[in-house]
Order: C-alpha cells, then structure tokens, then sequence
C-alpha cells in the first residue's frame, strides 16, 4: 500500500514537473494569495472533475464512496424516484458516520461541542465544495480535532489556520465570527482556502503540499522543478487518514445493510 501511494504522488509531482512552464504562467497570479482576490472563476462542471475535490451532496449522497448498495424495494418510497431515496439514505448514513466520528475524536476534549464541530464540517464542504471525508482527514492530521490547538507558528484551530489567512478568507467569503478558534469559522475559513489552492494548482495532492508549506513556497520548488521529500509526507498522511475513514464507513455502511436487508442483498466494495 506505502508503495503504490509513493508511486502515486511520485507520479502526480512528475506530471507537475513536466508541465512546470505552463503551470507557472497560470499560477503566477492566483497563487499570490497573500495579494490576489477571490478564486478563479469554476464553473460547476470544471470543478467536480478536480481530481479529489467534489461536490460534497455528491460525496455524502453516495455514502462518502461507502461502496454500498440497498435493496431497490426497501429504499423506494411512494411518489419519489427510487434513486431519489436510495441517495437520500446514503446522505443520512454519511452524516450519521461523520458525526459519530467527530463525538468519538472529541471526547478528550471537555466542554466542546462535538456535534457543533460536526455540523461545521458538514457546512463548509458544501459551501467550499470538498468531500467532507477529505475534510476529517485534513484536520485529524492538523489538529487532531482539539479547537483549540496552536501551533509553533502560530496556526489555529482545527484546520491549522493561521490569522492573516482565516480572516482574508472571511473578508472575501463574508463569514461571521470574531474567534479564530470557533469551529465554524475555522474550518468553514480553511475549507475555502483549500478549495483555492485546489483551483490554483489543479491537483488535490499538490494542493495539500501547498496548504502545509505554503502556496508560495510551493510554487518556487515548482518552477525549481523539484519537491522535497518532507514536502511530500504531508499529503501521504492525509490520504493515509482518508483511506481509514472510507473503510470505516464502507464498514459502518454494510452494518447497517445486513441489519436491514439481510446478507443476501448486500453488495460492498472498499475503495
């Protein structure tokens, strides 16, 4: 599995490499972000084909990727497509994953609202557009879902945001909120950053490079041609951290199946 990752982003930084003259005449100004204004404009299509990135209704109504599929009858309700309710229950069972998941990584943590977290998480992948697995993931590994973790470098909250960054993002994206360390404004203000990056840079594992290390920054080693190994160990932690949650729930999903349906009509593929 280490292999094939090490294969995979290898490969993801080598096509960036490749094409670093064109990729740097199309970053140079929507990478600035210290400087530029909003993202890039992206028209719905453009960017639910963003390797990594999707439409969040999408991702949840498909039970995050949980691979698993219902009885036709049982998920049919009167008057409504049957896709209509099958996608319905997949959404439910998305967000009842993701929920139990925050409670539980939240229990160290006294006095803070774990459904609140939850809630947050939900919200800003809709409005950022990111699957919100993708989004535990990144602040499992940033803050280890503590709101009100800060780092040597003064990064905050659970996605890891620093100042000057969250309140940019909540400047150009209008969101409310005057504490840095408020789970709705935190991540709602890191999932947009991130979304940019992903806009800016075009793949989702060069864009987790960036969120770590710096846009800018990242965007020298491009143009050197090189990226560092310790550049590259952020995004395989991320992906390491997405692919436990997507077993889980495929996990959690064919449970819930077999309880319902019984054995027999249940089908499930971990991706």
């Amino acid at each position: 599995m280490k292999t094939r990752w090490v294969w995979r982003t290898s490969a993801v930084v080598a096509v960036l490499l490749a094409s670093s003259g064109a990729a740097t005449s199309r970053l140079q100004t929507s990478v600035d972000l210290d400087d530029s204004g909003r993202p890039p404009a992206c028209r719905d299509a453009e960017c639910l084909g963003t390797k990594g990135v999707q439409d969040p209704s999408d991702a949840v109504r498909a039970g995050v990727r949980d691979g698993t599929e219902s009885s036709p009858e049982s998920d049919r309700q009167e008057g409504s497509p049957p896709g209509d309710s099958i996608a319905a229950e997949r959404l439910d069972r998305g967000a009842s994953f993701l929920r139990a998941h925050v409670a539980n990584r939240m229990q160290r943590f006294a006095g803070h609202d774990s459904d609140e977290v939850a809630e947050a998480i939900l919200a800003a992948s809709q409005r950022a557009r990111i699957d919100p697995v993708l989004l535990l993931a990144i602040i499992e590994v940033e803050s280890d879902f503590d709101p009100l973790a800060r780092s040597s470098r003064n990064a905050l909250g659970l996605m890891q945001v620093k100042p000057s960054t969250l309140w940019r993002e909540a400047k150009r994206s209008g969101l409310e909120g005057d504490d840095p360390h408020d789970p709705k404004l935190n991540v709602a203000a890191g999932a947009l950053y991130f979304r940019r990056l992903v806009s800016a840079f075009g793949l989702n594992d060069v864009a987790l490079m960036a969120y770590n290390t710096g846009p800018n920054r990242i965007l020298e080693l491009i143009r050197a041609g090189v990226i560092p190994d310790h550049c590259l160990e952020y995004p395989r932690r991320v992906r390491a951290a997405e692919a436990r949650l997507r077993r889980a729930l495929a996990v959690e999903s064919a449970g819930t199946a077999v309880a319902r349906n019984g054995p027999a009509t249940m089908s499930v593929r971990v991706e």
